[in-house]
């Protein structure tokens, strides 16, 4: 009896074990999942990696259809290169007659590895001029480590509709809310990019800080509908407006970015909600532009227009003073701000008197006196979540809990005998 019981534990042990190991999926998803693209029109898909062991080395195929869309060029993206190693990038062989890209692929020289989310590669396309919905799908998709063993992956293919067609999306939604570790922004119009991690589990709070001086963006906080563990959120702070989008807000624009939360298809209203968005300005700015503060606005790019968020003034001190605003979901956004020589000024759902205020009056509002206290109210008003390392945290556990069994069971077999 003692070791039909010691060998029952130990295969249960075994099969715990073996379950942890066969869940650890590298992702490799098409960026956008979905857009629509008009006739004519040049755009960019990317294959983004996100790895859940050390990556070295990666390759894919792409069938597409040739009669809606051309393949242009196809470039390397960050992924590999993201903390300054040398790599090998092939682009592969473009066939526009066929509808194909053929082995494409990159690798780490050396013993290096990339273990951060990025883009391994850019497909640069141009619509036709026939409608339709075109489907990107990959094949002969390997990822490898270092010791060039292939690793388990997740593959998600994308579309585009082309012209006058609907597409329905195949992640998340089709404006960009879905979420994303990357955006297929353009390498070059990206000033500054800041990820943070938070463990994230139901009915909570979640709160991700940012202080880097170049960043706008001091918070992004949302109530978790679901236990997701590690979730990481991306702020791009871009040097003008983003390539994600075809026109600019109204006003005197502050700040572009775009704010990723989560890999495509988690920020959805399944997994998350009240999703509020803080960030700051420097009074320089109220100050020189003649900025009202009751006109600062965070837009956010959606369904191809720009829609004015409901803002409110949070705190202040010397430097900045500070916003927060409400968005049903993440994409790309602009902070902006009206002078006191517009006449009548309509912004969300807040309407500002049309008497125009003279510059000392904004000067007044926008910046205050040195001397004055800065505000005592809270930057954040949500309690930050501390980011958990998940290391199979439930494996550990199991295996104390099946260890303390085994020894209390061999104890009182041996007051028995």
């Amino acid at each position: 009896m003692r070791y039909s019981v010691l060998i029952l534990l130990f295969v249960v042990l075994i099969c715990i074990n073996a379950v942890g190991i066969a869940s650890a999926q590298t992702l490799v998803i098409i960026s956008p999942s979905t857009q629509q693209i008009d006739e004519g029109k040049n755009f960019v898909i990317s294959v983004y990696v996100g790895p859940d062991a050390p990556v070295s080395g990666a390759q894919f195929n792409l069938q597409f259809d040739s009669s809606l869309v051309n393949v242009v060029s196809v470039t390397e993206g960050n992924f590999f290169n993201q903390d300054g190693g040398s790599t090998i990038f092939n682009s592969g062989t473009i066939d526009n007659s066929q509808g194909t890209i053929t082995d494409v692929y990159a690798l780490i020289i050396g013993k290096s590895n990339a273990t951060t989310p990025g883009i391994f590669a850019n497909i640069n396309m141009v619509a036709l001029n026939q409608s339709g919905i075109c489907t990107f799908e990959m094949s002969n998709v390997v990822i490898s480590n270092s010791d060039g063993q292939s690793l388990p992956i997740t593959v998600t293919n994308g579309n585009a509709g082309i012209g006058d067609v609907t597409v329905t999306p195949t992640n998340g939604d089709a404006d960009g809310g879905g979420g994303g570790g990357t955006s297929g922004e353009e390498f070059e119009n990206i000033e500054l990019k800041e990820v943070a991690d938070v463990y994230v589990t139901v009915n909570t709070t979640i709160s991700y800080k940012f202080d880097n001086p170049i960043n706008p963006i001091a918070y992004v906080n949302y109530t978790a509908l679901n236990n997701a563990g590690s979730i990481s959120t991306t702020i791009e702070v871009l040097k003008s407006t983003s390539a994600l989008v075809s026109s600019v807000p109204s006003g005197k624009v502050y700040k572009n970015m775009n704010i990723w939360v989560g890999l495509f298809g988690y920020a959805n209203e399944a997994n998350i909600k009240d999703n509020v968005v803080g960030f700051k300005v420097t009074r320089t700015w109220l100050h020189e532009y003649n900025i009202l503060q009751s006109t600062v606005r965070l837009n956010r790019y959606t369904s191809g227009a720009w829609q004015s968020l409901p803002t409110t003034k949070t705190s202040e001190d010397k430097t900045y003073v500070y916003f927060e605003s409400k968005t049903p979901g993440f994409s790309s956004f602009a902070i902006t701000g009206q002078s006191s020589s517009d006449q009548a000024i309509s912004m969300g759902d807040i309407q500002v008197s049309t008497t125009t205020k003279s510059s000392t009056e904004v000067s007044d509002e926008a910046l205050q006196t040195e001397s004055q206290e800065p505000s005592t109210s809270e930057e954040t008003p949500a309690d930050t979540q501390e980011s958990i390392p998940f290391i199979g945290s439930g494996i550990v556990l199991s295996f104390f809990a099946i260890a303390a069994i085994l020894i209390s069971f061999l104890q009182r077999s041996g007051k028995d005998e």
